[in-house]
């Protein structure tokens, strides 16, 4: 009897949750064995932990294996393109007894985000085209928006405008940047010398201004800006950080569409 209470023991020290680099379950005989944190998750194998980075295709409860009691095991495996895995998604079902012993779970189409895909959100380097809504593609009750990603580039029109892009133009569509309804639309730009934009980023300056109609406005006026790189001697309408002027004076029309405004000679400091 006290050699059975010692190995009741040791199985349950095995078997108690451990931090993140625990040892995984062997997905052949099922039991907690050691394995370097550096393993390959490419087949997968059943764990009592989710490592990081990794997701899980199939889970049920297990009885005094993960810990004392019922505890969740999951067969975990690194992320792919169109892995159905119980995370992440681009398209989600209700399936019974898969990504849990009991009852329905939700189970996840995995996608790698890449330009012109559909997706059920947009990651954060990414913008979308356009959306639509759905019936049970991105919920598993019910309507929920599905976006076309797109890869954020010179003069692409998207539905939103990354921090390291500028616009050129805004229009409003109908049932394109959202599933119902208007919704305004831009041509991005990447901030480059001498191009037109409806705003002037960090880092550079502007030579002029003018009122446009519909335009960086969809539905009035704006002012657009021709932007430019700051160089010694280059007569701007705005003096970036870092640098300075030599010289200034008030034109006509030229830093503002109609009024006078200051124009400055631009000097390194």
């Amino acid at each position: 009897m006290k050699s059975l209470l010692i190995l009741g023991l040791a199985t349950l020290s095995l078997c108690t949750p451990t931090p993140s680099n625990s040892s995984p379950v062997d997905p052949k005989d099922q039991e907690i064995g050691k394995r370097a944190e550096a393993e390959s998750l490419t087949t997968g194998y059943w764990s009592c932990i989710i490592p990081k980075g990794a997701v899980y295709t199939k889970g049920q409860d297990v009885l005094n294996v993960c810990g004392s009691g019922f505890k969740k095991k999951y067969f975990v495996i690194n992320p792919r393109d169109n892995l159905v895995s119980c995370f992440t998604h681009s398209s989600v079902e209700n399936d019974l007894g898969v990504c849990g012993s009991t009852g329905f779970a939700k189970r996840y189409t995995l996608r790698k985000p890449a330009d012109k895909i559909e997706a059920c959100s947009v990651p954060s380097d990414f913008v979308f085209s356009s959306v639509r809504s759905t019936l049970n593609v991105c919920s598993t009750n019910g309507f929920a928006p599905i976006y076309t990603l797109r890869k954020p580039a010179d003069k692409l029109e998207a539905c939103s405008v990354p921090s390291d892009f500028v616009f050129s133009s805004v229009r409003s569509t109908l049932n394109v940047c959202s599933s119902n309804g208007f919704a305004s639309i831009y041509t991005l730009r990447k901030p480059a010398d001498n191009i037109d934009a409806c705003s002037v980023p960090s880092g550079f300056t502007f030579t002029s201004a003018k009122k446009t109609l519909n335009v960086c406005n969809s539905n009035g006026f704006a002012t657009i800006y021709r932007l430019r790189t700051p160089s010694v001697g280059l007569k701007a309408c705005s003096i970036p950080r870092g640098w300075g002027s030599s010289s200034s004076e008030r034109v006509l029309a030229v830093c503002s569409s109609t009024d006078f405004a200051m124009q400055y000679t631009l000097k390194k400091l």
